[in-house]
């Protein structure tokens, strides 16, 4: 089973798509949506009640905001929830709430992939600038999402914009609390010394 962490921060206009695609996601194995909101003024819980059929629990992070804090937050809320449940999650998705699934099997393809490959536990996604996305920004995600699958075991790389990681790497590996910037990088650092390996795959936005 897989949970679901959407970090949030006035971006409720692209919550009701973000939904959408988890709502359509194959194999039946989304469990807990974590909607955790750094006191944003454009009420994102409201978006929740358009999706009855989701288990989305809308929570919020009060702090002064640093990325890998916020998401070890909510780390700990969902590693607590599981705990306290019969059917357990083996993994963790981690999206930014302006990011949405491109295909409905994207989650699944990527969970059987990090599951497939020996000594990796944890991947990530490409994203694919929208029309609407201004040059710059489609330019950017050009060049730093090319269009191959990936295995990286060496230069670390990882994009917790949208992130599959098994709750054992979580146990071991948080993200760093003091940095303002690059959580993601440290966390792939990390992982990567301890003789793990990391996979990019699948289509996002």
């Amino acid at each position: 089973m897989i949970d679901i962490l959407i970090r949030a921060y006035n971006e409720s206009i692209w919550l009701p798509q973000l939904f959408r695609s988890l709502d359509k996601q194959k194999g039946g194995k989304i469990r807990n949506i974590l909607l955790l909101d750094n006191v944003s003024n454009d009420n994102p819980e409201k978006a929740i009640e358009q999706f009855p059929d989701l288990n989305i629990i809308y929570k919020k992070y009060e702090k002064e905001y640093f990325p890998g804090e916020m998401l070890n937050f909510g780390i700990s809320f969902m590693k607590d929830l599981i705990q306290e449940e019969s059917i357990y999650s083996d993994h963790l998705c981690i999206l930014s709430a302006h990011c949405f699934f491109h295909k409905d099997d994207s989650l699944l393809k990527l969970y059987n992939h990090i599951k497939k490959i020996p000594k990796c536990r944890s991947g990530y996604g490409r994203q694919v600038p929208m029309t609407i996305s201004d040059p710059q920004a489609i330019r950017d995600l050009v060049l730093l999402y090319p269009k191959e699958n990936r295995l990286i075991s060496k230069s670390p790389a990882f994009n917790n914009a949208y992130s599959l990681i098994k709750y054992d790497a979580l146990e071991e590996n948080l993200f760093d609390n003091e940095t303002t910037n690059l959580e993601d990088i440290i966390w792939a650092q990390n992982e990567l010394k301890k003789g793990f390996k990391i996979t990019v795959r699948v289509l996002l936005r």
